[in-house]
This record gives C-alpha cells, sequence and structure tokens, in this order.
C-alpha cells in the first residue's frame, strides 16, 4: 500500500470514529456537553451573601448599588408583592453581564435568604403596626441565617432595632439601625457647598433620632481639619437636613440612603471600621438614664458595631441629646400600647 492510500486509510478510521462518538454523544448527553467538554466538577465559589427585604424604591437602589460596586455578587430579594418582585429580579438578572456576573435571586418566602452574611431590612407595611412587622420578620431571618448582620432601614429605626435586638436574642453587635447615617451625610454636603470644597474633607456628625429630633454635634464640624466657629453657624440648617425634598414628585433620598447602606454592608464585608452613626444602645452615655437607642459615631467592622466613638460634646448639645431619648422612650410607649 502506498503511503498516500495509508495516510487515506487512517483519516478515513478517525473519521469513522469521530462520527460515531459524536452522534453517541448526541443521544446520551445534554446539549451543554456537547458544547462544553467536561474536565472536573466547578468549585463553589464563596459569596458573601446579602439579602434585602423590601422591594421599594430603597430596596432596589441598595441592590444596585452594591451590585454595580462589586460589594457582592450574591444577592436574594423578598417581597410580598410578587409582580413588582418578579419585575424587578428580572431587570437585574438581565443586566448581570455588565455587574460582575452576580447571583440574583427574588421570592415571597424568607426562606431564600439563608446563610445571608448581611440582611437589609427596608419593608414597610401600612396595614401592620410596625413592631409587629419587625418581630415577625426579623425572627425568620434569624431562623435562617442565625449569623447574620441586620441592617434595619425601616422607621421608626431606633425603636425597631431596639427591638430586634430585645426580642432575638442575638448579640446587639450583630443589630445595627441607619440611624442619623444619611443626615451626617447630608450635613457634610451642605458645609461643602458652603466653604466650596469636597464633602470628604468636611467633618461633623447628626445625632440622636432620625429627623425632627436629630441633633446636629456643632462642636464637630470642621472643613479640613479646621473647626467651624460657633459663630459661624447658619439659620435653617437643620430643616435643611431633614427635609424631604421632591423634585417633580421625585424623593431626593433613595440613591443617598442606598449608597449609605452599601457603604456599610462594605464596612462589614470587608472590615474597613469606618465610623457612622448609626443606632445603638446610650443608656449611660452623656448622661442619658433611659433603656433607649439613639444614633452615636460607632466603629462598623467585621464584628458589627465594635466601638461607640465618645465625642466631647458642648453642655447644650448634650441636653439636647437627652431630650431626643426622652422623645424616644415616649415614642416606644406609643408604640407599645
Amino acid at each position: 500500500m502506498s503511503l498516500a492510500n495509508k495516510f487515506l486509510s487512517i483519516l478515513t478510521r478517525r473519521y469513522r470514529l469521530k462520527k460515531s462518538y459524536c452522534s453517541s454523544n448526541r443521544c446520551s448527553s445534554s446539549t451543554k456537553d456537547q458544547i462544553l467538554h467536561h474536565l472536573s466538577n466547578p468549585a463553589e465559589c464563596h459569596r458573601s451573601k446579602v439579602s434585602i427585604i423590601g422591594v421599594g424604591n430603597v430596596g432596589i437602589a441598595v441592590a444596585v448599588s452594591l451590585l454595580a460596586q462589586n460589594i457582592t455578587n450574591d444577592i436574594a430579594i423578598v417581597s410580598l408583592n410578587e409582580q413588582k418582585l418578579k419585575g424587578e429580579v428580572l431587570d437585574l438578572q438581565h443586566a448581570s453581564q455588565f455587574l460582575y456576573d452576580p447571583s440574583v435571586v427574588g421570592g415571597t418566602d424568607l426562606k431564600i435568604t439563608q446563610n445571608s452574611y448581611v440582611t437589609i431590612i427596608a419593608a414597610s407595611d401600612k396595614d401592620v403596626k410596625p413592631l409587629d412587622m419587625i418581630r415577625n420578620i426579623s425572627a425568620d431571618v434569624i431562623k435562617h441565617s442565625p449569623h447574620t448582620f441586620l441592617i434595619i432601614v425601616s422607621d421608626p429605626v431606633n425603636v425597631l432595632t431596639q427591638e430586634c435586638a430585645k426580642t432575638l436574642g442575638v448579640p446587639k453587635n450583630r443589630i445595627i439601625g441607619t440611624g442619623c447615617h444619611v443626615d451626617s451625610v447630608r450635613l457634610r454636603h451642605l458645609i461643602s457647598q458652603k466653604y466650596g470644597v469636597a464633602p470628604e474633607s468636611c467633618s461633623g456628625w447628626v445625632l440622636g433620632d432620625h429627623g425632627d429630633c436629630s441633633v446636629i454635634a456643632w462642636s464637630t464640624l470642621s472643613v479640613g481639619g479646621t473647626r467651624i466657629s460657633s459663630t459661624d453657624q447658619w439659620p435653617g440648617l437643620h430643616e435643611e437636613i431633614i427635609k424631604v425634598t421632591k423634585y417633580d414628585g421625585k424623593s431626593t433620598s433613595t440613591w443617598t440612603i442606598a449608597l449609605s447602606i452599601s457603604d456599610m454592608v462594605k464596612s462589614i464585608l470587608q472590615n474597613t471600621r469606618k465610623v457612622f452613626s448609626v443606632s445603638v444602645p446610650v443608656k449611660g452615655f452623656y448622661g442619658i438614664m433611659d433603656d433607649v437607642y439613639l444614633s452615636l459615631p460607632s466603629v462598623l467592622g467585621a464584628n458589627g458595631v465594635s466601638e461607640i466613638v465618645q465625642l466631647p460634646l458642648t453642655d447644650t448639645e448634650i441636653e439636647a441629646l437627652q431630650r431626643a431619648a426622652c422623645h424616644m422612650k415616649t415614642l416606644q410607649q406609643e408604640l407599645t400600647c
């Protein structure tokens, strides 16, 4: 047999073997197996799962903020508004190729939050009392993720944070209310606008309760490390911070809140130990004797809230904080009736 015939014979046998293999493979294997050659089982990637309870503007904005910044690539979203939930989750899934290929799931059952590292409660229900709502949701969350860190966003945030700490039986450092974090962010923005510098170069804290009973700690305000004189206070600043402004029906608070919460989640997952004005137990601080939660600057890291920063407040600021504590005690009593 000539060399050419031998070569042709070899090619023919190989073609027949390949044809036979492909034919049997099509009959017995899935389309996936035809496309991908299997070498080994895929490893399970470690994901820092974050669950979001609530599919309102804030809940979805938090999901987008977390994914866009690659703070997590594993998100579960829970809501009883099934139709809206399906649409929002599908939208995020379609956008996954632009968001570091995350896992995004949604459902009406809190079971999908199982093994969450951080759980954000941003739900609201006008037909259910706030304390009843937070008890039901938080208890179910802890059942599925007993070691999760809880971030409470729902209002009244200080009261609901304290209720979780009181009823769940988990370490208090793992239950964090967003408190006056957003108010402090707004304060720094307003300082930056007044003095014409970047917000990161401005410092200042809003303490107490989110909203009308918040306390501007004037003694902490500074620009580039230089303290702002008490004579340089400007009227209407407090009202500017707490008001909910709308332009053409659009709330200006959604993305501020969402990005602020994302920053808190990042501090927990990456142990950045940033300081946030969040809801913590304040009994024993600044002469407060009531068992209430208020916002104070606190270190947030891999162990949740690890330290509370003790600011050298003025007597006027301390008195305002004590009034906020009294208001919080009254609000607690009203909600438990």
